[in-house]
């Protein structure tokens, strides 16, 4: 028996729960650890609780506890000593800043293998696809313009370079040709967003939608589309469950709607199935959004879906047969395709029942792990 492969996996931080969270923690939870050793570095000090669910999957967890600026030698070199440290074979690379000196440090320093996750659509401003780019990004100068620029210019160090849907594939290889990407889905655990939803069974109907209360996730334009429904139906609710920098103004919006009896924000609760059974419906109304796990675990657990066709939901959701895509920035769309779930009932559980299918078929950790357990093998040189 040969020796297990040395993963190490480089991220800017580690949250309570993201996208880029709960993609490491599958791997982490799921590769067989008779055929890897998985390591975790990050640039910044996660919080106590994020290390904490790691390092008890049995994760070799390094923490630099260091700004990473995008001209920061010291970061790299750190970086570079922990590669050598745990004897990496693959270096795997996440985030903005883990891209930048994960990828420097294997390649310069430490002499590893190199793969790259590429999980959303903010460097689509220097996209190689002309029609996948995009002039305008908010944020400031390093957000909108430096990082993005990096991400895609150091994919010419990366051995392997992995896209979440074939919307951001776009940006990083003309009509997504390279011979060195790869296009692995963001996975949902199927071991824990398995089915239990039962849509339209109580009295009051929730809307529900799950995701960091920022620009991208474009809820302001769910809370103007729901102002609209609450005109049609009484017993109808919509809850928010997550945190962000926008939530004073999205509160401020639904007070200024007369909703604030109607919506309500749940704030970080446990990343567990009883988010999504309280939900008849579950909506996604992002601006911007290279895969979305919370649709999939939406979709694992058996609920209809409306979300806005905002790049990697396309990938997920077939229109009319598993849930419905709307144009992403339109309240009057979103407000149209959740009404007509309302008015349909029958065939939104059957939505749910199909979309639940296509989710365990397509997408489970299962499917992720098989595909990313090849890549690494590749890299290691073991097939």
């Amino acid at each position: 028996m040969s020796d297990p492969i040395n993963v190490l996996f480089v991220t800017t931080r580690i949250g309570p729960f993201g996208g880029i969270e709960e993609t490491l923690r599958i791997l982490c939870a799921h590769l067989n650890p008779e055929d890897f050793r998985i390591g975790l570095c990050t640039i910044q000090n996660p919080g106590e609780q994020a290390a904490d669910r790691f390092e008890k999957l049995g994760v070799h967890f390094f923490s630099l506890n260091r700004k990473g600026y995008f001209f920061d030698p010291a970061t790299t070199f750190e970086v570079a000593k922990v590669i050598r440290r745990f004897g990496a074979d693959v270096v795997h690379t996440h985030n903005n800043k883990g891209n930048l000196h994960g990828r420097l440090a294997a390649r310069f320093l430490a002499r590893a293998a190199i793969a790259t996750t590429h999980h959303d659509l903010g460097d689509a401003g220097f996209a190689k696809t002309p029609e996948a780019r995009v002039k305008r990004i908010p944020g400031g100068w390093v957000e909108r313009t430096l990082f993005p620029f990096l991400n895609v210019a150091l994919n010419r160090l990366n051995d392997k370079i992995i896209a979440v849907s074939n919307a951001v594939a776009k940006i990083y290889a003309r009509d997504g040709r390279d011979p060195r990407l790869a296009v692995v889905h963001a996975p949902f655990d199927e071991n824990v967003f398995g089915g239990g939803a039962a849509p339209f069974k109580r009295d009051e109907v929730v809307l529900g939608s799950v995701g960091r209360l920022e620009w991208q996730k474009g809820f302001n334009h769910l809370i103007t589309a729901f102002k609209g429904i609450v005109a049609r139906y009484s017993g109808i609710q919509l809850d928010l469950v997550g945190e962000g920098s926008l939530r004073p103004q999205l509160e401020s919006q639904v007070r200024d709607s007369d909703l604030a009896s109607r919506v309500r924000f749940r704030g970080e609760l446990s990343h567990d199935s009883a988010i999504y059974r309280e939900m008849d419906i579950y909506v996604q109304p992002s601006i911007s959004e290279g895969s979305s796990i919370t649709i999939l675990e939406a979709m694992g657990m058996g609920l209809p879906v409306v979300a806005a066709d905002s790049g990697g939901p396309a990938d997920l959701i077939l229109h009319q047969e598993t849930g419905l895509l709307v144009p992403p920035g339109n309240p009057a769309a979103l407000e149209e395709a959740i009404l007509y779930l309302l008015e349909h009932r029958e065939e939104a559980v059957r939505m749910g029942e199909a979309g639940q299918r296509r989710a365990h078929d397509l997408f489970s950790s299962r499917r992720f792990i098989q595909k990313t357990t090849r890549i690494y093998q590749e890299l290691a040189g073991r097939i």
